[in-house]
């Protein structure tokens, strides 16, 4: 077995906003995890008044959330739509204003993040998009 450190990294590109990475249970990745793409660049920190270097932090190319973990790797997105519940007991003092509001949708939607900036020769795409016909197998996938 090779002794080297691994290197986190991004193992495939599937599409514009999904990527696989390296990381997965064994490395303790959960989907409550988020991993950021850093960038090779150094933003140097200097202190306004001494013009002391204060030291460099690493930028970061996109943040990323993990959606799901296998045992070795795992597939995070750049951008997901969060939907909140509102408080059940907000909702019971709100219900005799419904007639006003005309009872809007009890959940709002968030998107989170953004589409990444990719080299579109590095895609490797999950989805073939060929035709759907009866009889295809699916598989069930748990969250």
């Amino acid at each position: 077995m090779d002794e080297r450190k691994k290197l986190p990294q991004i193992l495939k590109i599937l599409d514009d906003t999904t990527v696989v990475v390296n990381l997965g249970t064994r490395d303790g990745i959960t989907t409550k995890d988020s991993l950021n793409i850093l960038d090779k660049h150094k933003i140097t920190l200097t202190d306004p008044y001494t013009k002391e270097i204060l030291g460099s932090i690493r930028q970061m190319k996109e943040k990323l959330f993990v959606t799901e973990v296998h045992e070795k790797f795992c597939i995070c997105v750049s951008k997901y739509t969060k939907i909140k519940n509102h408080n059940p007991a907000i909702e019971a003092l709100m219900k005799p204003f419904e007639p006003l509001t005309g009872g809007k949708n009890k959940q709002t939607k968030q998107i989170i993040g953004n589409s990444m900036n990719i080299n579109d020769n590095e895609v490797s795409g999950l989805y073939t998009h060929n035709t759907v016909h009866i009889g295809d197998e699916v598989s069930v996938v748990k969250k």
